[in-house]
């Protein structure tokens, strides 16, 4: 009998292998199905040979039916089966799924069965089609006394439940497993009086074997009509756009294959339906991956990338230094960002100054110069002469220097002395525009020379008090000095002294206005 079974089975597997999916609407079915019946939920007040006995067992049940799709998803049929089946005055479990016998029976039950049944399919695209099934049923039950041949008939009204797998095999032929489930809900009827079997007459549930049932079987089903399909899509060929779609493959309403992840392998037929979008596939539609790094070719950016070699999300190998050189073939791993490197990912350092190449801004600096953070010989002063070149290494900022790094203005010597005939207004002690011009040239040559000292020296000639021509040259000395500061000369590079008209510095005679003249001046003189 297993073997049997199991050859059963795989012949199943075989033919609808080679099947397709079944249009239903405008179909008719008719069809055969087999063996059981299996009595259920005796009554609880239920008794007739005490405890050693068993109401009706595990019977045999035949059927046909006739069917007719309505919709894509719905299938109304007639079912109109032959059931019989044995009571057990032996057994003593309350079980009543084994075969009945008629050596230990008592009474035999037989029915016919008629039922009215909805079919709901999800799916009209799956070549394997489940579904729910519910109906009416009207049974005709009679049990006969195998003691004394006596009979009585029972007729019940109860609603089916179920489910099955519609399962096609060829061209129209399908084979349909089913288990349903019938619940006895009123008794339209009974001849079966008080006592024949069982304490009541049947009418009562609580008083009678048994109130439903349950079918397991298998049928064997021909269809026929409905729209032809010739590309067998579940889509008529008038309603076909797509009159040729390969078999197994799924299709939109106007009978078109579907291809949800766009790999241009149609849903049905595609092993992996979720693709990422770009992946090349195979012809099952599964991503291929040519270099195993675990990025799909089509997505792949770096597709011959060795075996082994960890990738980023593109399926190019890692770069963690951001240099250009993979990581497995990178020899200086932690190169910095933006520095030239070679073959092997080191840095290279052209001028050999300590500083890697795309970062160091001056690539040709001389051997042996020291160059700062950039690669740039250092220039202590700013004045753009490198301290390698500079022979004049502290030139304050802002002064012009040749090429050898020294200011273009003459340094002033020591003791050299300018004299300045500054026409002041009077009693002011801000010198005239003329004089500033002087002075600003002045300013440059001390400041070109930080190591420049001057002393500046104010004189009057001999009209007004000591004492106001005193004060008054020192307040014209500090003002040259504040003018001289105020383009940059240091504080440390000059001292203001009056020394008003004093006879030992007068250069002229007061008696004359040229002499006076002369007399009044400012003298800046280096004394360093």
């Amino acid at each position: 009998m297993k073997r049997l079974t199991l050859i059963f089975i795989v012949a199943i597997l075989i033919l609808s292998a080679i099947a397709s999916a079944q249009e239903m609407k405008g179909r008719t079915v008719i069809g055969i199905r087999a063996p059981f019946l299996l009595p259920f939920w005796a009554g609880n007040d239920f008794s007739y040979y005490g405890a050693n006995y068993q109401p009706f067992l595990r019977g045999w049940d035949v059927a046909a039916e006739v069917k007719r799709g309505f919709s894509d998803h719905i299938m109304l049929g007639l079912t109109a089966g032959y059931t019989t089946t044995y009571d057990d005055t032996l057994k003593k479990d309350n079980r009543g799924d084994v075969a009945s016998k008629k050596d230990n029976a008592s009474a035999k039950l037989t029915g016919i069965l008629i039922g009215l049944n909805a079919e709901y399919y999800y799916d009209k695209q799956l070549i394997f089609q489940p579904y729910l099934l519910g109906g009416l049923a009207v049974d005709l039950w009679k049990v006969k006394s195998l003691a004394n041949d006596k009979s009585y008939n029972s007729t019940d009204l109860g609603i089916k439940i179920g489910t099955g797998l519609l399962i096609p095999i060829k061209d129209n032929f399908s084979i349909d497993v089913q288990g349903k489930v019938t619940f006895e809900k009123a008794n339209l009827s009974t001849s079966v009086p008080e006592g024949f079997y069982g304490p009541g007459d049947w009418s009562k549930y609580s008083k009678r074997p048994f109130h439903g049932y349950f079918e397991p079987s298998i049928g064997l089903l021909y269809a026929f009509g409905g729209s032809k399909d010739s590309d067998k899509d579940g889509v008529s060929d008038a309603k076909d756009d797509c009159p040729n779609t390969l078999l197994g493959a799924k299709v939109d309403k106007r009978g078109c294959p579907t291809d949800s992840d766009g790999d241009g392998v149609y849903d049905g037929i595609d092993k992996c339906p979720d693709t990422p979008k770009g992946a090349k596939v195979d012809a099952q539609g599964c991503p291929i991956d040519s270099d195993k790094d675990g990025v799909f070719d089509g997505i792949d950016k770096c597709p011959d990338t060795p075996t082994g070699v960890k990738v980023d999300q593109f399926g190019c190998p890692l770069d963690a230094d951001g240099d250009g050189v993979p990581d497995y073939l990178d020899k200086c791993p932690d190169t910095p960002k933006g520095a030239k490197v070679d073959a092997q990912g080191c840095p290279m350092d052209s001028d050999k100054d300590g500083v890697y190449d795309g970062l160091d801004k001056c690539p040709d600096t001389p051997a042996g110069v020291q160059v700062d953070k950039n690669g740039c010989p250092y220039d202590s002063d700013y004045d753009g002469v490198p301290d390698s070149l500079d022979q004049c290494p502290g030139t304050p900022r802002g002064i012009k220097v040749d090429a050898k790094g020294c200011p273009f203005v003459k340094k002033m010597e020591v003791s050299e002395k300018i004299v300045l005939h500054i026409n002041y207004a009077s009693n002011s002690a801000e010198p005239d525009a003329a004089s500033k011009k002087q002075l600003d040239s002045i300013a440059l040559r001390i400041m070109a020379y930080s190591d420049t000292k001057v002393e500046i020296r104010g004189f009057t000639d001999d009209r007004n008090t000591e004492a106001y021509n005193l004060a008054l040259s020192q307040k014209r000395a500090e003002g040259v000095m504040a003018y001289l500061k105020s383009k940059g000369v240091q504080d440390n590079q000059m001292t203001a002294k009056g020394y008003g008209e004093d006879p030992k510095y007068f250069i002229a005679d007061n008696k004359t206005a040229e002499g006076r003249r002369q007399n009044r001046r400012v003298e800046i003189e280096s004394v360093k």
